[in-house]
């Protein structure tokens, strides 16, 4: 029997016949895209905790199923707090040498005014408040869309990459230290880190994660040496960690973005893990 779509969703077929952005997209089991809206542009990929509007920044070059040993890469864009996924192509544009799809999933939580987050925050003089029950649950929720992703683009699993900015950053830093084996690297631009769990939530011992992380120098709530100190922490758990500064307030400069560029066409350059 045919898997179940939620409502409105379209069919593969259906998808490559009448919106050619979404052509690069392959629908397989319970990981479907439907529009959303009027925006061609604009998606839904269902996971198991529900729906997320999905904006398709870049389609791969390739057609779906082409070839099962040529699969593209696909980046994930998170964006921060207080904006949606319409500006992570703008914030965070990708300078690759390779074929990939990049998506742009909106945020779980939604502002009064109509913006978006991951979770949410309170923010005053003395620096950002977080429920943690909210920031793990916002985590654990990205794990299920990158799955998801992974599945309805036919990416290659191993090279499936997550791209925060701002408040996207810790979400990101957050996967690579929970979920590390949901993407091949993490980066997280201009955020921060969250607060660390209870050691019963750490990821296993075994597994590590490649780590990019790039921070301005003046940053309002995350010292250039505060990040310092936070990457080499999570270097001490045993992941990856290139950590690089920025002269610079909260944005993704041009040379953060180059340097992130290289640092990711240098993991594709490597050879593949044996099995």
């Amino acid at each position: 029997a045919s898997p179940a779509r939620p409502p409105g969703a379209i069919g593969g077929e259906a998808v490559m016949r009448s919106r050619s952005l979404a052509a690069c997209l392959t629908l397989v089991g319970q990981a479907v895209f439907a529009q959303q809206g009027p925006d061609a542009s604009v998606l839904s990929l269902a996971t198991p905790s529900g729906a997320v509007p999905t904006r398709v920044v870049h389609p791969a070059a390739r057609s779906p199923r082409a070839s099962a040993d040529n699969r593209p890469a696909l980046f994930i864009g998170l964006h921060g707090f207080g904006i949606d996924e319409t500006q992570v192509a703008t914030l965070m544009p990708l300078e690759l040498s390779f074929d990939h799809t990049y998506l742009a999933p909106r945020g779980f939580f939604t502002l009064d005014d109509g913006t978006h987050g991951w979770f949410p925050i309170g923010v005053d003089d003395q620096g950002v408040a977080i429920d943690m029950r909210d920031a793990i649950a916002a985590r654990d929720r990205l794990a299920e869309y990158i799955h998801a992703a992974v599945e309805a683009t036919d990416a290659e699993p191993g090279r499936v990459y997550v791209v925060g900015y701002s408040q996207g950053g810790p979400m990101a830093i957050a996967m690579a230290r929970r979920h590390p084996k949901a993407a091949s690297a993490y980066v997280g631009l201009a955020g921060g880190v969250l607060p660390r769990v209870p050691p019963a939530d750490d990821a296993p011992a075994n597994a590590s994660a490649a780590l990019f992380i790039g921070h301005g120098t003046v940053e309002r709530f995350t010292t250039a040496e505060q990040m310092s100190s936070h990457a080499q922490s999570i270097r001490d758990d045993g992941h990856d960690v290139t950590y690089r500064t920025y002269v610079g307030p909260h944005v993704v400069s041009s040379a953060m973005r180059r340097d992130g560029s290289a640092w990711r066409n240098a993991l594709e350059a490597q050879p593949a893990e044996s099995p």
